[in-house]
């Protein structure tokens, strides 16, 4: 399991919006011999 640390050192730049409401990207986890990526999410100020 990788996780993407540059996520984390840099939330404000990386955000995504789904269903009108805006997240911050907490972490990235990737399990690349799987081909699966798990995404942890928290609401944006």
């Amino acid at each position: 399991v990788r996780i993407d640390r540059e996520i984390e050192n840099n939330q404000k730049e990386y955000r995504i919006k789904v269903g009108g409401r805006i997240y911050d990207i907490e972490r990235i986890y990737v399990r690349e011999e799987d081909r699966l990526m798990e995404v942890s999410l928290s609401y944006a100020n």
